[in-house]
């Protein structure tokens, strides 16, 4: 088991250097001070995504909890087709 001192003096300092790295990381002094970017409040409002210009809005009468074989949405497929 203790054959190979040079491949456990290895594992030892890339352990040690783990730890002193993790360390050195783990203890850093306080929070980073704010960016020029994330200062401007307008980089956090809600994004608002443009809606589609064939977009087809589903129908109020349409019933979602339908059994899916009687209408499978042919007919909301055939008016998405015909306005493109």
């Amino acid at each position: 088991m203790w054959g190979n001192r040079l491949g456990w003096l290895i594992s030892l300092v890339i352990v040690a250097a783990a730890a002193v790295a993790l360390g050195v990381i783990a203890n850093r002094p306080g929070v980073a001070t704010p960016t020029e970017w994330s200062a401007d409040p307008a980089h956090f409002e809600p994004i608002s995504f443009p809606l589609l210009r064939n977009y087809v809005p589903l129908p109020s009468d349409v019933d979602l909890g339908a059994d899916p074989g009687k209408e499978d949405g042919d007919q909301l497929i055939r008016q998405a087709i015909g306005q493109l």
